[in-house]
């Protein structure tokens, strides 16, 4: 499989190439992850020692949105709400498994 990257439009990483399945659509991915959104979370989990431990001692991504609502941290420090429809959560629970 062959892929080629594209062209960088505010933060956002376009890779184009033939997919395995031979789908030749553009692919897009943010810093490589699904969306903004999931990107976001995972930086402010992965770089503030507070969320980190608190992800870490949840134990996956359901646990810690249901903490920070519990104490009433709704979204990150860039107003991304922990409950945003667009988020990976496998990813974040992938994220959270390996702390």
């Amino acid at each position: 499989m062959k892929i080629q990257i594209g062209t960088i439009r505010q933060g956002t990483v376009m890779a184009t190439g033939l997919r395995a399945n031979g789908d030749t659509s553009a692919m897009e991915t943010y810093n490589g992850w699904k969306n903004y959104e999931t990107w976001n979370a995972v930086l402010w989990i992965s770089n503030d020692e507070g969320l980190y431990e608190t992800a870490k001692l949840a134990g996956n991504f359901g646990a810690f949105a249901q903490e920070m609502r519990e104490i009433g941290d709704l979204e990150t420090p860039d107003q991304v709400a922990w409950s945003d429809s667009g988020l990976d959560i496998d990813a974040l629970d992938e994220l959270i498994g390996e702390l």
